[in-house]
């Protein structure tokens, strides 16, 4: 019985640090709060890393246009782009990591996990001029039928770092 619930309660360890998503701010020109959404943004690139383009053959679940797409669309829901908008945001990916769904299914965080790594600068959009730069880090570990399935692993992924996105351009 005590045997049972150590397994129990490390497989409950394990879930709650499976997925795992945080930001870091690396500079910030002190805007007033909430300054760069509500309409404010008014084109997104998206922008591979050497480090990201020499890995991307390996990586051939992880698809560039979709995040792309899936942080344009996020923005927009949250009211952030405007043709007006005073800014442009370059999303950097610097690194990304996909496993197979067969690992993910039969071994789940056993097998690492699913990443995406980038940088997002935030820039005037008539100079060029960088005004807040953060990391964001989106990682997904759980595995089994339900979670090892590709398409809903790579959805979290891109939904999370989009959400992530938002998040620190409202502070």
């Amino acid at each position: 019985m005590k045997q049972l619930k150590f397994f129990v309660m490390l497989a409950m360890c394990v879930s709650l640090l499976a997925c795992a998503a945080k930001t870091k701010v690396l500079m910030d020109a002190s805007l007033p709060p909430g300054e760069i959404m509500q309409g404010k943004i008014q084109k997104v690139f998206l922008e591979l890393t050497e480090k990201a383009k020499k890995k991307l053959p390996s990586e051939k679940y992880f698809a560039p246009k979709t995040l792309h797409v899936v942080v344009a669309n996020t923005l927009n829901r949250n009211q952030m782009i405007s043709k007006e908008g005073k800014y442009n945001i370059k999303v950097l990916v610097d690194d990304i990591r996909t496993r197979s769904a067969v690992a993910a299914i039969m071994f789940g965080s056993l097998a690492g996990n699913d990443h995406i790594y980038g940088r997002v600068i935030v820039m005037e959009a008539d100079t060029g001029k960088k005004i807040k730069e953060f990391e964001v880090d989106a990682a997904y570990a759980l595995g089994g039928v339900a979670g090892g399935q590709t398409q809903s692993r790579m959805g979290w992924l891109y939904n999370k770092f989009a959400d992530l996105v938002v998040k620190e351009l409202k502070k």
